[in-house]
């Protein structure tokens, strides 16, 4: 209802006023549709958007790294051949020109291909001129004809191809396993070294033979020559004979199963347990040279040099012969 000075009645016979209220309904109802079809929109978008994604959380770097990245692989080239590479999992660059690799491996193999080594670990640390790494964690050195050596801790030195280690070392190949303080391989001369208390047991054939215990201050493993060589304090338990010297070398046979030549330098002396009647209790010289029969277990040559002396058992009570000369050379029936 309209009031006005002249009051009266609104009606629909009004054309004037009825014309006002017609446009003002078709602008609201325009108004209506568009704000409709704007919020059909936007909740449509929402919709489509999907839910919301965490924010990605920004790469950290340690403090003093310049570059990290993910896998690495270095190779060394000698004479159109391969060499050496080092593989990682992950690197870091220090500012200092550090770098250290996670989940490292050293690789190399010989020119001829016929025998390859490599040495992993859980992080190396690699000098200013990558001459060198220091290996840390797990370090395993495993070469292609079945030699096996742990350590946790060692420094691969490329200029020379050698892996050392100062601490607890344990190594396996074959019938033979040992533990020692200490060591150095040697990739060019393929020689393994356990630097103090090497201890060494060679497990028996398949035949029951050929089984020894062997401590002694350091023990090389040269592993073209087929010789392992024994020093200081050498105490060899073998057969029911316990084998003492100085030094102590073992020539292996082709295979490197077992022993054909035994030779002890230096106070060597041989002492057997439960000799019968007439039978071997000892012998000693400056040196014994021992050959084995094809089992590897029994004797078959001996040469004692230098101040030899042989002692057989004799009857209960009663001394057995001894034997003494400046050398005897002994020839063993079956």
């Amino acid at each position: 209802v309209l009031r006005t000075a002249h009051p009266h009645i609104l009606t629909s016979a009004d054309p004037h006023i009825f014309r006002l209220m017609t446009l003002w309904q078709r602008r609201a109802r325009l108004l209506i549709a568009v704000f409709g079809v704007m919020f059909a929109v936007f909740v449509g978008f929402q919709f489509r958007r999907g839910p919301a994604r965490a924010p990605v959380e920004p790469v950290r770097i340690a403090p003093g790294v310049v570059v990290e990245s993910t896998g690495c692989r270095v190779e060394r080239f000698t004479l159109s051949r391969q060499d050496v590479f080092v593989s990682c999992d992950k690197q870091r660059l220090f500012a200092d020109g550090t770098s250290t690799l996670v989940g490292v491996t050293i690789g190399t193999e010989e020119r001829n291909g016929s025998r390859t080594f490599s040495v992993t670990a859980k992080e190396g640390r690699l000098g200013q001129k990558e001459s060198s790494m220091a290996l840390d964690g797990d370090v395993r050195l495993t070469a292609s004809d079945g030699l096996t050596v742990k350590t946790e801790h060692a420094t691969y030195a490329q200029s020379d191809d050698t892996v050392r280690a100062q601490g607890p070392v344990e190594f396996a190949r074959g019938r033979m396993q040992g533990t020692g303080t200490g060591m150095i391989y040697e990739k060019t001369s393929d020689a393994l070294t356990l630097l103090d208390q090497a201890v060494v047991h060679i497990a028996a054939d398949e035949h029951g033979a050929g089984a020894a215990d062997v401590s002694s201050g350091t023990a090389t493993f040269a592993r073209r020559d087929k010789v392992v060589r024994f020093e200081r304090n050498v105490h060899i338990q073998r057969s029911g004979q316990v084998l003492e010297s100085d030094t102590a070398v073992a020539n292996l046979s082709a295979d490197e199963k077992r022993i054909e030549m035994l030779t002890l330098r230096s106070n060597a002396r041989i002492t057997a347990s439960n000799a019968p009647v007439g039978g071997l209790q000892s012998l000693s010289g400056a040196e014994v040279a021992l050959k084995y029969a094809a089992n590897g277990d029994v004797l078959e040559h001996a040469v004692i040099t230098d101040n030899a002396v042989i002692q057989l058992a004799g009857e209960t009570g009663k001394p057995g012969r001894q034997i003494v000369a400046r050398t005897i050379d002994i020839a063993l029936g079956p």
